[in-house]
């Protein structure tokens, strides 16, 4: 086709009278985009209870496994040392363990940042907060399995009290999951990977190391005063697991 000809055709479009709108058919299309709105509106929003089950069909099972798999090397360990009949060396190797119980999901919530896959959760339809609480949701499930499975073997097999050994699992466990939880609602995935596989190292390493005054305390029947601090840092994971879900600007600290 010559320029010319080229230039007549457009020419001939542009001075073409345009077609008045129907109204008929622009009626049809806004009454079809007001049902739409509507409908949008009126959807039923998926509660988290059903959103949960969906992560576990999806991902849960796999975490579940992944932690299963970690009791039974748990077990086969702690059989080697429950003959011994130091309680202190028992209670030292009880307290790590339930550090490492809790550092065994920072790999887990840190591998969407690792796979590069922040981008894809934060424009799915259901926000990375949401996800990142399912997931929290069900590692604390198994992890407080893995908990109660380790203190019933060492209740029946150790020489340990059961308040000693309730102490020496679960104070360790809360102090670390404080901090967890707080790193993770303040600092993005890699500077929260980074600092609380730090603090559970630091943990694990005075666990083994051990202070003699400090052994001598969790020897002791289970008093008040540690009653009251358990509670208070269950209280405070309670507390940034909220902050996470409603304040925390996670989504936008991931993408940064």
């Amino acid at each position: 086709m010559r320029n010319k000809d080229f230039y007549d055709i457009v020419r001939h479009s542009l001075h073409q009278t345009p077609v008045p709108a129907n109204d008929e058919h622009l009626a049809h299309t806004l009454s079809l985009s007001e049902k739409e709105i509507s409908r949008r509106q009126n959807r039923e929003r998926i509660s988290y209870a059903r959103f949960l089950s969906m992560q576990i069909k999806y991902v849960g099972w796999k975490i579940w496994a992944a932690q299963g798999v970690f009791l039974l090397i748990i077990r086969s360990f702690l059989t080697r040392f429950y003959g011994r009949d130091d309680p202190k060396y028992m209670m030292r190797l009880l307290s790590a363990l339930s550090v490492l119980v809790l550092m065994t999901a920072l790999p887990l919530i840190y591998r969407s940042v690792r796979c590069q896959m922040q981008e894809v959760e934060a424009a799915t339809h259901f926000s990375s907060v949401k996800l990142l609480m399912a997931k929290l949701t069900m590692i604390g499930i198994g992890d407080l399995f893995l908990l109660g499975t380790i203190f019933l073997s060492a209740l029946w097999k150790s020489s340990l009290r059961a308040d000693s050994l309730f102490l020496t699992l679960c104070f360790p466990f809360l102090l670390t999951g404080s901090v967890c939880l707080f790193l993770l609602g303040h600092l993005n995935a890699r500077q929260f990977f980074v600092g609380g596989t730090g603090f559970c190292s630091l943990c694990i390493l005075f666990s083994c190391v051990g202070l003699r005054h400090f052994e001598n305390l969790l020897c002791r029947p289970l008093s008040l005063g540690w009653a009251l601090t358990c509670a208070l840092l269950m209280l405070f994971c309670i507390r940034q697991f909220r902050y996470i879900m409603y304040r925390s600007p996670y989504a936008e600290m991931q993408l940064a």
